[in-house]
């Protein structure tokens, strides 16, 4: 009796029946340990050398098989290249037997069995039979995750698909997640500055978000990097890397609207070429667009799988398709993290900095507008090109614009370049500062936004009707009757005659320009500081249903 008791004190109330007392001994790892002592030794006596090589062996496969089954990210990596021979071992670790796989798996077992009984006799058999149901059961007991419920992540493994576009956009739509804003994990601290004056501010700000010498570095070891990552695949093209402002600074909207963009130029034979291998032996070829975004996915792949990129998102909705990436500290660029777009063959990048390095040499004032203005857009959310706002380089556009027809600066039109003898005569010197508010004014009151187009080739304020045909065009909301269309903004591009730069924006996009543009007039004709007209813009939050 006082042995029950000693017992139910060490094991509870449940070790009175012997299961409970062999249930918590099987618990602790000093009984674990005896136990795999005594099967080790009685595994010993009863077989030889060769025959307990012959069981580590087969255990150290089905542990391989395990392991090969737990690990998603081997699986995708190997997937790439592995042979049809290894396919049909993948499919006997996933257990999916078929008409193809039958006889292999019905032939293997019969050479084991075979094997088995050459080696061992009908005791041993026995022993083995035993360890391995053992085996079988405490595999069974473990807790396993569904398939359905396995998370893929896309830096481990690197450009995964699991679903093309338009079933992931099906799959959204039949299972769709409630829309609300989230805290950030690393949140961007609101714009200080140490001056109270608007001209102190904006002189601040400018000397933050300006290029360093230590930019160009960067631009540098990141071309240096790409094509150290691509090697062969670019091999005879040419890589470039544009900074539109100082890359290293931690600003709201970093991963959204990067400071960084990477273009890579390829003829068409070049890609076809070089991509052999990644476009199949199918009859058809990709062209056009198609091949490019091809591109830009094989390089994608590349960037993150050999030089430790991190992939975020892609933007082939775009005239110019892109995908956006993350630069890490570990690939020695920089200490901080780092956003950056790689496109194929894109010409606006090189466009954008072509004209502000032409207007800045006659006018000062053109480079440090353009990146006040662009900072604005930015904190403001309305610079974020897939959520159908106007991109970057169309904000130059707007400011060249402006300074060309405000007669505020000697801009002459462009057309095929500058020419000299059209500048005009300066009638004043206004402070970048002060410029700033004259073009939120003169955009937000004077502008007609539906009627009037942007066309810095002109220089001048003219109809739409006066570009190409097609350019004003209406811009609906689905099938919905009670929300008024909006028409997208005419924004000429001076090298494409043909392009409308607004054609990036949306119902939303159009509203959203108006609002921000009518809260800043508000706020410069009230004297507010530059730190609260830079307020980092955040969605509403909806309430719940």
């Amino acid at each position: 009796m006082a042995f029950m008791v000693n017992v139910s004190d060490a094991f509870g109330a449940d070790s009175h029946s012997v299961v409970g007392i062999l249930r918590h001994l099987v618990s602790r790892k000093a009984f674990k340990f005896v136990a795999g002592l005594l099967v080790i030794l009685s595994a010993r006596f009863t077989f030889d050398l060769l025959e307990l090589s012959f069981i580590l062996v087969l255990f150290m496969l089905l542990a391989v098989a395990q392991a090969w089954q737990q690990t998603p990210s081997i699986k995708a990596k190997i997937s790439a290249w592995r042979s049809p021979s290894s396919q049909i071992f993948s499919q006997l670790f996933k257990r999916e037997v078929n008409t193809t796989t039958l006889p292999v798996v019905f032939g293997s077992l019969l050479f084991l069995m075979l094997c088995a009984w050459s080696m061992f006799g009908a005791s041993e058999l026995f022993f083995v039979l035993i360890g391995g149901g053992v085996y079988a059961l405490r595999q069974a007991q473990q807790t396993r995750v569904p398939s359905n419920e396995q998370t893929w992540n896309v830096d481990e493994v690197g450009v995964v698909d699991k679903l093309s576009d338009k079933r992931r956009r099906a799959k959204a739509t039949k299972n769709p997640i409630p829309s609300q804003r989230k805290k950030d994990v690393q949140p961007v601290d609101p714009v200080k500055f140490q001056s109270s004056s608007w001209e102190g501010e904006v002189e601040e700000l400018l000397a933050q978000i300006g290029t360093t010498p230590e930019c160009e570095k960067l631009l540098e070891g990141l071309v240096s990097a790409v094509k150290a990552a691509l090697g062969p695949l670019i091999s005879g093209a040419e890589v470039h890397a544009y900074a539109a402002g100082n890359p290293m600074l931690n600003m709201a909207f970093g991963m959204a609207v990067p400071e960084l963009q990477v273009v890579v130029t390829m003829e068409h034979d070049m890609i076809l070429s070089r991509l052999e291998a990644h476009l199949g032996s199918g009859p058809t070829k990709p062209e056009g667009k198609s091949l490019v975004k091809c591109a830009i996915r094989t390089f994608t792949d590349q960037l993150v799988c050999a030089a430790g990129f991190k992939f975020r998102r892609t933007s082939f909705g775009t005239d110019e398709p892109k995908t956006t990436l993350r630069v890490p500290p570990t690939t020695g660029l920089s200490s901080e993290n780092l956003a950056m777009d790689l496109s194929v063959n894109g010409v606006t990048p090189f466009r954008s900095k072509t004209l502000i390095e032409e207007c800045t040499s006659l006018d000062a004032r053109v480079e440090p507008l353009c990146l006040l203005v662009r900072r604005w857009a930015r904190d403001r959310g309305i610079q974020h090109v897939n959520q159908g706002h106007l991109q970057a380089y169309a904000w130059n556009l707007l400011t060249v614009f402006f300074l060309q027809v405000s007669g505020e600066s000697v801009l002459p039109p462009i057309v095929d370049g500058f020419s000299t003898k059209e500048v005009k005569e300066q009638n004043s010197w206004k402070s970048a500062a002060m410029l700033f508010k004259d073009l939120i004014a003169f955009y937000a009151t004077e502008f007609d936004w539906k009627n009037e187009a942007i066309s810095v080739r002109l220089g001048h304020r003219e109809k739409c009707s006066e570009l190409s045909p097609g350019f004003n065009q209406e811009i609906k909301v689905g099938k919905t009757q009670d929300v008024a269309p909006e028409v997208m903004p005419v924004i000429e591009d001076p090298y494409d005659i043909e392009r409308n730069v607004g054609s990036t924006m949306n119902h939303s996009g159009v509203q959203r320009l108006r609002e921000e543009l009518r809260r800043a007039h508000e706020m410069c004709s009230h004297e507010a500081s530059l730190a609260a007209l830079l307020d980092h813009w955040a969605p509403p939050e909806k309430e719940n249903q």
